[in-house]
């Protein structure tokens, strides 16, 4: 991202073979816009270098922090909360009618999910299972699992 907010770069590789990458990066930098453009024009940036420079500059605590809002602002953008309740409802009971025995094995059942979701989505399965565990949607599945 550019430090007047107008130009971002992404990788050609992932612009032509991955969609759903791209789709996250556009919603992650964005999000940075909205949250941090004052910390993007202080920047300078300008050049793929420019920006190397300033990311190097940036101590570790306070970049995590960053990326972690950029990230869940992708995700929840994305992924609507709404929606993905919805969904997970949908899919945790239409599995379990089907394959009753997942509901022995938790993480089997919600890699599953995370699957499924991540395809209606077009994101990868991390962000679905990011958004599922930081929402706390799971927790109102415990009831159902032997484990």
């Amino acid at each position: 991202m550019s430090s007047n907010l107008k130009e971002l770069t992404v990788d050609e590789y992932i612009y032509n073979n991955r969609l759903n990458r791209y789709r996250f990066t556009i919603a992650h930098e964005i999000g940075h816009i909205i949250m941090h453009a004052d910390i993007l024009k202080a920047g300078k940036i300008k050049l793929i270098d420019d920006y190397k420079r300033f990311m190097d500059g940036i101590p570790e605590p306070e970049y995590s922090k960053l990326e972690y809002q950029a990230n869940a602002f992708a995700g929840l953008v994305l992924v609507p909360c709404q929606s993905l309740c919805e969904d997970v409802d949908k899919q945790f009971f239409s599995i379990k009618k089907k394959w009753p025995e997942l509901v022995k094995d938790s993480k089997v059942m919600w890699e599953m999910i995370d699957t499924i979701l991540a395809e209606k989505y077009k994101v990868s399965k991390s962000v679905i299972d990011r958004r599922i565990t930081d929402d706390k949607i799971k927790t109102k599945y415990n009831q159902y699992f032997e484990e």
